[in-house]
């Protein structure tokens, strides 16, 4: 069995150790601009935890990549709310170690399931794909971040983040 949408994890968490079960998934929001990870902690002991929202809502790295039909515009979003994250996020590749055979990220969708995948307690990540080439990027991407260490990666990302919520 799986969780979504709890409200007060305490209870629940409380009836779980109760019930003596800690064998279940817990899906949650996670990504650069959100993240429910830290409001769901007393259910850590009790879950596996699987990420979903990780573009944050189908925010781009470059505003050269929405269209009309871009899916954070559809819904009314507002990217210019996060142009100061995305930009502080762009200048990453030229942060980070370039690593011979390691590819560099080069999308949002990239830098949310790195930011996900490399969270100690998060295991699985759901993608919401809208493209067969979506969906073999997203499979290519998450097989890079398996077989190379992306820590430095991720740690970057994580400090971005910090600057970003002090200003």
């Amino acid at each position: 069995m799986g969780l979504s949408g709890v409200k007060q994890p305490e209870v629940y968490a409380s009836v779980l150790s109760d019930l003596n079960w800690a064998d279940l998934w817990l899906q949650l929001k996670h990504n650069v601009v959100y993240s429910d990870y830290a409001r769901y902690a007393t259910l850590h002991p009790f879950v596996h935890c699987i990420a979903y929202g990780i573009n944050a809502g189908g925010l781009k790295l470059h505003k050269s990549s929405y269209n009309e039909r871009a899916s954070l515009l559809a819904r009314g979003g507002q990217p210019e709310k996060h142009q100061n994250l995305v930009a502080a996020l762009s200048t990453l590749p030229d942060r980070v170690q370039k690593i011979t055979g390691r590819s560099v990220p080069e999308k949002m969708n990239h830098l949310g399931m790195l930011y996900a995948l490399l969270n100690t307690g998060i295991e699985r990540v759901l993608i919401g794909v809208s493209s067969v080439e979506q969906l073999q990027d997203s499979f290519a991407w998450e097989q890079a971040i398996r077989v190379h260490d992306y820590q430095d990666w991720y740690q970057a990302i994580a400090e971005v983040i910090v600057q970003q919520k002090e200003v």
